[in-house]
């Protein structure tokens, strides 16, 4: 949730924000959150746009998925007439696109107030596709100087500017919001709210309680100041990761996660009493340590 707001808040005082990070990591889940939360509260005059671009590898298909998630849109039917190409050819202007889908997109959007966020946007900018960059940060220049009120969450690995994505318009400046892993206790109360078999409230906290140290609660595997202990739990729960925690808690049965907990439970157990663990691993001393005869001097090995 913190992240969330976070991202509200770089949405509010920029026209450009980037949410990055490490695949599986959860960055569409936290732009979903932010999409739903602006929505609900209809912080933009006419509407938010979720554009999935997974998997798309070339411009014009990208703009075609843009056109489509438009009309999909809350306003969407008020649209059709405007993103509906007309039976004539339309001709670029000088120095304009050589795209129609993009000129009749930005020429639709140029009067209102919306938030377009676009998911997933690694395999149009990825190195193979430099054609597509280009025509990517071309687009980005036109609409964020013909459309005042637009505004652009862009969910990726890399910000813009790391894919060489720059000057996409007078005044625009990206602002990038990193997605990191999960806490210790952020990672737990994700997992139980997810596990079928933890069903009540009290089996949640009693999962969560069993496994997590009291004074490691907000770290996550990478912190300096996580701990031994700390870091063996957390490699139960994926070291952290949001997407694979719940594809963990999801796929998770009843006696599965007993055995998760019990895990748990004696990784912590070991690490408060030391000694014992010491005891456990050290080696036989008297298979080395030189012993006296009885009833002689001389020493044996």
């Amino acid at each position: 949730e913190v992240l969330m707001y976070s991202v509200i808040r770089q949405i509010h005082d920029h026209r450009l924000v980037s949410l990055v990070g490490v695949d599986g990591v959860g960055k569409s889940t936290v732009a979903v959150a932010v999409a739903n939360y602006i929505a609900d509260r209809e912080l933009f005059a006419d509407s938010i746009v979720f554009v999935r671009a997974q998997g798309i590898t070339n411009y014009k298909s990208f703009l075609l998925n843009l056109q489509q998630s438009l009309l999909s849109c809350s306003i969407g039917d008020s649209l059709r007439s405007r993103l509906t190409p007309r039976d004539a050819v339309i001709a670029p202007e000088e120095g304009g696109t050589p795209y129609p889908e993009e000129a009749l997109i930005t020429a639709c959007l140029q009067p209102l107030s919306m938030l377009i966020v676009i998911d997933h946007i690694d395999d149009l900018l990825s190195d193979y596709q430099r054609e597509s960059v280009s025509d990517f940060r071309c687009f980005l220049f036109r609409l964020f100087d013909q459309c005042p009120k637009i505004k652009l969450l862009v969910v990726s690995t890399d910000s813009l500017k790391m894919r060489n994505i720059n000057n996409v318009g007078a005044g625009i400046v990206e602002f990038s919001v990193s997605v990191g892993t999960l806490t210790l206790n952020s990672s737990l109360r994700l997992f139980a709210r997810l596990a079928p078999s933890l069903s009540t409230a009290q089996s949640k906290d009693d999962f969560i309680n069993a496994m997590q140290p009291t004074d490691q609660q907000h770290v996550t595997y990478a912190s300096r100041d996580a701990s031994t202990l700390s870091q063996r739990i957390l490699e139960l729960f994926e070291q952290g990761h949001p997407a694979k925690i719940v594809r963990l808690a999801c796929e998770s049965t009843e006696q599965s996660v007993e055995q998760l907990k019990d895990t748990g439970m004696a990784i912590i157990a070991r690490a408060l009493t030391p000694y014992q663990s010491l005891s456990l691993s050290r080696p036989n001393l008297l298979a080395t340590t030189p012993h006296y005869s009885a009833g002689t001097n001389s020493m044996e090995r």
